[in-house]
C-alpha cells in the first residue's frame, strides 16, 4: 500500500500515528506544498490523502483511509463504530471551516473575510465547549480513531485561537489532548521519532 499525503499536513502525520499503530505497512510518499498544483501530481494521486490498495484502488480523506488500516483494531472496534463514525465526520467538518474561515486569513494565506471570520470562530468556541464536557475519550472508555483525528486537526487550530487566558475555561480538552495525542509529529523519513499515546503502546525497558 501506498500513502500518499501534503507534507507537514495534520491529516497526514494523523495516519502516520494510525499505521504505526496497528503496523500497518506502508509506502509513505509526502508531496511538498509546493509541489499540490502540480499536474503530475493531481494525476497520480487526483486528492489527498490518499491510500493506493495493492489491487490498485484508492481510499481518498483522512477519516475513511483511518477506518481502512484501524478496521481489525481496538481503535476502530465493533459496536463503537457508528459513533466513531460520527465524530470523523463531525470533526472533518469543523477543521475545513476553522481552518479556511480562520486559520488561513491569521496566516496570511487567505483574504480575511470578517463575516465569516467570527461566524467560524465563534462556532469553533461553541464546539470545544461541547468537548468540554465530554468523558476523557470520546466513545468508551479506551481511545479510538475519533481522539486520535479530533487531536490532530484541531490541535493548530486551538494553539493558534485560544490564549492561556481562556485554556482556563477549557480545561477538560487540555487534558483530552494530553491523553489521546501526545506526541512529536512523525516525519515521513523517520517514523522512529513518534510518541504514542500511552494507552496504545508497549513500554520499553530503560537502557542501563
Amino acid at each position: 500500500m501506498e500513502l500518499a499525503f501534503a507534507e507537514n499536513c495534520s491529516e497526514g502525520k494523523f495516519l502516520l500515528v494510525v499505521a504505526k499503530i496497528v503496523d500497518a505497512k506502508l509506502t509513505e510518499t509526502a508531496i511538498p506544498c509546493d509541489q499540490l498544483s502540480n499536474k503530475e501530481v493531481k494525476q497520480k494521486y487526483f486528492k489527498l490523502p490518499a491510500l493506493i490498495l495493492a489491487e490498485k484502488q484508492t481510499l481518498y480523506g483522512a477519516p475513511a483511509i483511518a477506518c481502512y488500516l484501524a478496521r481489525n483494531s481496538p481503535l476502530y472496534k465493533g459496536d463503537d463504530r457508528p459513533f466513531i463514525d460520527s465524530w470523523l465526520s463531525t470533526f472533518a467538518a469543523e477543521n475545513s471551516k476553522v481552518s479556511s474561515n480562520v486559520i488561513l486569513p491569521i496566516l496570511g494565506h487567505k483574504d480575511y473575510t470578517n463575516k465569516f471570520y467570527h461566524e467560524s470562530l465563534a462556532e469553533f468556541k461553541t464546539f470545544l465547549h461541547h468537548l468540554n464536557s465530554v468523558n476523557e475519550f470520546l466513545v468508551g472508555s479506551s481511545l479510538t480513531l475519533a481522539d486520535l483525528y479530533g487531536a490532530a486537526v484541531l490541535f493548530k487550530p486551538f494553539a493558534l485561537i485560544v490564549d492561556e487566558g481562556q485554556k482556563k475555561a477549557f480545561g477538560k480538552v487540555v487534558e483530552w489532548f494530553k491523553s489521546c495525542l501526545l506526541y512529536t509529529s512523525p516525519s515521513p523519513r523517520d517514523r522512529t521519532r513518534s510518541r504514542m499515546p500511552s494507552s496504545a503502546c508497549k513500554k520499553k525497558k530503560k537502557k542501563k
